[in-house]
């Protein structure tokens, strides 16, 4: 069997994390074999697509080694798997994404070797399989934002034409029925919609049309139809926040016959749970589930016999499961799963056979099934099946009258379980015959109900992503198709103590881009598909021996840019690899990118160090401003995008220390001073600068109070210290200190010392009120010191020592009680 083999690279601790374990399990026999030879692969961290329907067919992605990641069709059978259509010749592989029915045809987005990623249509055959239209012409994509929503007869989607930036579009699967719907932010920026969900033949989304900030959209599919809904958060803020993973957050919700529900910030309540009957004068506050700015942070919206369930947070209790008939009377706790202010936290609300499931967590059993009928004594722990921090119930999905999802007892590994709601009746489905394990933290399953079977992604033992499906039973839990699927990865390697850090290794489509010496160049970047063959030497960026600075790696359209001394762009060939500008910008650092634009720090011989900005194009690389004229150059850093805005730490001043906060909308009208939080020539320090639920969080010393925590919406009156931890001019915040702030569910997780407990995890929702101390790990003036934040899976991973077991790793759901070893 083939595993792919890129050149050897020292992964350390990032191995180990990624290494399964060897069963003794005899192995059974592989149901298609794509790839014959045995070398061993070096792993790294890769992503897959979700399969869909078609016809009686399943399709799904997936790389045979040969061809890249393509489009593959099964019968569900073992060995009824075959690549519909090598879309990219070659080893390139076209990344299908997105696969989404519309009547008797499959839309998606691909790439081939002639096009972007762009729109294409099968009928379930390779001669019915092809582009359905090119909307940006050339190499240049027609999207990179992926999401598709289905409206039955067409699909809803973020397209760029390379006019109007990105903007919503539609689509029958025909080129003449492939539109744009409307322009709602002329110019190339774009307004970045996001459809959300659909009733009466009316969808609401979010966008930012450049004067309202993201707000409600409705659209019912013509330029005509398309209007605000409301200006939730009066002025150029934004009362919704645009997400990555705003499918799974399910802060939006159309009911039965009824109103819109999701969550919006009006600049005065914080999050709450907002609804709407499609009209500007219909769209309300529902209920206030925490007095004040911070906020309930509604989520999980989902709708059982007319009433709505869902997560929320009120000044009492933690996160805890609330129904809701779409009145502020009518809105109730259903039940304090943890006592007091503790998190249950319900997750992936299920509903099936007039009942709810959910996973959530007490003090005494850890993460679990519950059920509820939507009353206090009818919301039950199902069953206690974990006994590992991570094992619990995950992926819950309904399929043919009986729950599955995937979950550890502490005994037989990472295994399919069902369940019809009674303890008696939650068991073990299969765990593979311990030749499959499902990585449960990584959310690599992506299952989906297709008729009365689920497929899901597992690993095999050669850490390759096969696809499996069940039919709830031990025998009918089979491997459809073995076959590795990279549609995305990122390589990690151990720095800053053995804290696991992006390091410059990246993914461009299917191949590894990576620093290598052959001996000869020094050290330049080199990309592999993880074949000896397709494994090349990109450019010598530096001439001779001199190591190349290569890093910054930043996808854009077809290909990337990166830092090398000057910008580069590649698409992953020796041949598309060059400079975009031949001698400067010089120095080139800081690549944030901010829809299809790259922004970056850079240097010339005219202005010095200054914001730049790049579609990709040699014409398209420019200067944003001069902020400091002359050769000095201001010297941006920390670049940060929030929304549309990007935000950057620079010295507009006289002074060579007068470094503030600053903000550009890509224009050199648009790119002004935020606010001088320490006027004079003595610097700020702004730093840490980190988006949170659309405003941005940062540290910075005002001359006065000492390096705090502070908190931007953008504009000066909005810019303001969120709370002096240290009374007077002492620092909280400790100096040179790296990777001391993370954003979780809406709030800033930060390091901080406030003089009586050392360094400790604090938290913030922007207010001085909601500024709080999570725990002190180390009890007394030492401290924990709380080092390298990183988000996942929904939870806060840190090192810390908290005195007894030296440095260690931490994990915590943002409070005390869900803060642990």
């Amino acid at each position: 069997m083939v595993v792919r083999k890129p050149v050897p690279v020292s992964l350390g601790l990032g191995l180990l994390l990624l290494t399964p374990l060897v069963s003794t399990a005899q192995a059974p026999t592989p149901v298609v074999d794509l790839n014959t030879t045995q070398e061993q692969e070096t792993i790294v961290f890769f992503l897959a697509e979700p399969p869909a329907s078609l016809g009686g067919a399943v399709f799904f992605t997936a790389d045979d080694g040969v061809h890249g990641v393509e489009l593959w069709t099964t019968d569900g059978t073992p060995g009824g798997g075959v690549m519909l259509k090598d879309i990219c010749p070659g080893a390139c592989g076209s990344l299908p994404r997105n696969l989404t029915r519309v009547g008797s045809r499959l839309l998606f987005f691909a790439e081939d070797a002639e096009h972007g990623r762009e729109l294409w249509a099968t009928d379930g055959t390779a001669a019915g399989t092809s582009l359905v239209k090119d909307l940006r012409p050339g190499l240049g994509s027609g999207t990179d934002i992926y999401w598709m929503f289905d409206a039955g007869d067409a699909v809803f989607f973020p397209g760029d034409d390379g006019v109007a930036g990105p903007e919503l579009w539609k689509s029958d699967g025909t080129a003449a029925g492939t539109v744009l719907v409307h322009d709602l932010r002329p110019g190339p920026d774009g307004s970045l919609p996001v459809a959300r969900v659909m009733a009466n033949g009316v969808i609401l989304l979010d966008a930012d049309d450049g004067v309202h900030g993201r707000e409600p959209w409705l659209t019912d599919g013509t330029a005509a139809g398309t209007r605000l809904l409301a200006d939730i958060r009066p002025g150029a803020g934004s009362s919704t926040v645009l997400q990555a993973n705003f499918a799974q957050a399910k802060e939006w919700l159309a009911t039965t016959g009824g109103p819109f529900l999701f969550q919006a910030d009006d600049g005065t309540h914080g999050p709450e749970l907002w609804a709407s009957d499609g009209t500007t004068a219909g769209t309300h506050l529902v209920a206030d589930f925490f007095p004040g700015a911070t906020g309930g942070f509604p989520f999980g919206l989902t709708e059982l016999a007319g009433t709505i369930y869902l997560t929320a947070t009120d000044d009492t209790h933690g996160y805890e499961l609330w129904r809701t008939d779409g009145t502020a009377a009518g809105t109730s706790l259903v039940r304090d799963i943890s006592s007091g202010t503790g998190s249950a936290t319900p997750r992936e609300i299920t509903v099936l056979g007039g009942r709810l499931y959910f996973r959530a967590s007490d003090p005494d059993h850890g993460m679990e099934l519950w059920a509820s009928d939507g009353t206090e004594a009818g919301t039950v722990l199902v069953k206690d099946i974990a006994t590992t921090l991570f094992g619990g119930p995950l992926r819950l999905t309904p399929v043919g009258g009986q729950l599955l999802f995937f979950a550890d007892d502490g005994t037989h590994g990472e295994a399919l379980w069902k369940s019809d709601g009674t303890a008696a009746g939650t068991v073990q489905v299969s765990d593979f015959g311990g030749q499959a394990f499902l990585n449960l933290f990584w959310f690599y399953l992506l299952p989906v109900a297709i008729g009365d079977r689920l497929y899901f992604r597992a690993f095999d033992l050669a850490a390759e992503l096969d696809l499996w499906a069940s039919d709830g039973t031990a025998a009918g839990t089979v491997r459809v198709h073995d076959t590795t699927s990279p549609t995305s990865s990122i390589l990690l390697s151990p720095n800053d103590g053995g804290i696991l850090e992006p390091t410059a290794w990246g993914a461009l489509g299917n191949q590894l881009l990576y620093l290598a010496d052959d001996g000869t160049s020094g050290n330049e970047p080199w990309a592999s598909d993880g074949s000896p063959g397709g494994t090349v030497q990109l450019a010598e960026t530096v001439a001779g021996t001199d190591w190349s600075t290569f890093s910054g790696l930043t996808p854009l359209g077809n290909g990337a840019l990166f830092a090398a001394g000057t910008l580069w762009a590649t698409n992953g060939t020796p041949a598309g690899t060059a400079p975009l500008l031949p001698t400067e910008p010089s120095n080139v650092a800081e690549l944030a990118r901010l829809g299809g634009t790259v922004y970056f720090s850079g240097a010339s011989t005219a202005a010095g160090q200054e914001l730049w900005k790049s579609d990709g194009t040699a014409a398209g690389t420019v200067q944003v401003k001069d902020l400091r004229p002359g050769t000095a150059g201001s010297g941006p850093f920390r670049l940060t995008g929030v929304g549309s805005t990007l935000f950057f730490v620079a010295n507009g001043g006289p002074g060579d220390r007068d470094q503030e906060l600053w903000r550009s909308d890509g224009t050199a009208a648009g790119t002004v001073l935020v606010k001088d939080v320490r006027p004079g020539a003595e610097p700020s320090e702004a730093d840490h600068l980190t988006a949170v639920a659309g405003r941005l969080f940062f540290t910075a010393d005002d001359g006065t109070a000492g390096r705090e925590p502070w908190v931007s919406d953008g504009t000066a009156a909005g810019t303001f210290r969120v709370k002096d931890l240290v009374p007077g001019a002492g620092s909280s915040i400790p100096p040179g200190a790296d990777r001391i702030t993370a954003a979780l569910g809406g709030k800033l997780y930060f390091v901080a010392n406030d003089g009586i407990s050392g360094e400790e995890l604090w938290a913030s929702d922007g207010t001085a009120a909601g500024t709080l101390r999570v725990l002190d790990l180390w009890p007394g003036p030492r401290g924990a010191e709380p080092r390298g934040l990183t988000v996942a899976g929904g939870r806060l991973f840190f090192s810390a020592d908290d005195g007894a077991h030296g440095r260690e790793l931490w994990v915590s759901d943002g409070t005390a009680a869900g803060t642990r070893l």
